[in-house]
């Protein structure tokens, strides 16, 4: 029987953070009959499944599947390929959802059918999550905004899938998935969704509370993080040539890659450690990305004929520019100000 919301979380390495997490749901006053929930296990090697095993044992709509380590996209499209709800969530299992919030949210996309519902969010730390004396206030006034995708497209310049909910139709008619095996894949996957005509729906209710860790994806960069991070823009690069664009949306698109390029380069700088490892990486990035091209402005145009002519020789010039920033030199060779 379809349901009208699938709930998608990813296990992996969060045995401190999964119960609270599916408590959550639980406590959303959903009945069980109108949505499930799909747990990926996705080869987690700690005590994450045994944390919940009694509350998988107490609710007739959760389906569990195990797969070997794949890693979060992997583990998203497996629940996609599962789900039998008009709507997905895609629920990251160290977060929660705000009490009583899904219901109202989900209320209105089965009403007025958006390809997206797009909710606010509330960052915690593990203290303040943890704090008997933490509430969560929502607006005194919450408003529903009727938006279409492209119109989203210029007022984000990062997106995140877990406060969204995704009509599962549009998902499939439109054939998207998120980069296999790849981190960072919450970009390019919704500005997909943007771009190809999504009707949205925005409210500035409070569906989820982000919790910040130093456990977390976003909070670690390495070499393989590097390249995924590389695909990811790559693939956001390459939208350009699945849709048609405007003028304008082609210089917001190449904006918008643009700048997730330049901060893959100086997390790349600050932290991969020792500047061989960093040159390695940038083998990588221009390996897993070649077709970057910028021209918007001289840094653009600049950083590109270093990224083509030599990527180690774009590293160089970036601690170069370091060096000169922290002595307090600030108008180096990208500044589009004169000298």
């Amino acid at each position: 029987m379809a349901k009208q919301l699938s709930i998608i979380v990813p296990v992996y390495n969060v045995e401190k953070y999964i119960r609270p997490c599916l408590e959550s749901v639980f406590c959303q006053g959903l009945d069980d009959e109108d949505y499930e929930l799909i747990v990926v296990n996705d080869g987690t090697p700690d005590r994450s499944m045994e944390m919940i095993a009694d509350l998988l044992n107490q609710h007739s709509n959760i389906t569990v599947v195990n797969q070997a380590n794949q890693g979060l996209s992997v583990a998203r499209n497996k629940g996609m390929s599962m789900a039998t709800g008009e709507y997905i969530l895609f629920l990251d299992s160290d977060d929660l959802l705000v009490e009583s919030s899904l219901p109202v949210i989900l209320k209105q996309a089965l009403e007025k059918q958006p390809d997206i519902i797009v909710a606010d969010y509330l960052k915690m730390n593990d203290e303040d999550v943890n704090s008997s004396q933490a509430q969560v206030v929502q607006p005194d006034i919450i408003e529903w905004t009727e938006k279409s995708g492209r119109e989203l497209f210029y007022e984000y310049e990062r997106v995140t899938v877990w406060h969204r909910l995704y009509r599962l139709s549009y998902l499939l008619e439109h054939h998207i998935q998120f980069i296999p095996g790849v981190t960072y894949e919450d970009n390019p996957f919704t500005y997909e969704c943007y771009l190809k005509g999504a009707k949205c729906l925005k409210t500035n209710m409070l569906l989820n509370i982000y919790r910040q860790h130093e456990n977390s994806i976003t909070k670690s960069f390495n070499l393989s993080g590097a390249e995924d991070l590389a695909i990811a823009i790559d693939s956001l690069w390459r939208l350009r040539e699945q849709v048609s664009l405007n003028q304008q949306e082609y210089k917001r698109l190449e904006a918008v890659t643009f700048k997730f390029f330049v901060e893959l380069i100086e997390r790349t700088f600050t932290h991969i450690s020792g500047f061989f490892n960093q040159l390695r990486a940038m083998d990588l990035i221009s390996h897993a990305a070649p077709d970057l091209s910028f021209t918007a402005g001289r840094p653009q145009k600049i950083i590109t004929f270093l990224y083509k002519r030599s990527p180690r020789l774009l590293m160089t010039v970036w601690k170069i520019k370091w060096w000169l920033n922290k002595k307090g030199h600030r108008h180096w060779i990208f500044s589009e100000q004169k000298r």
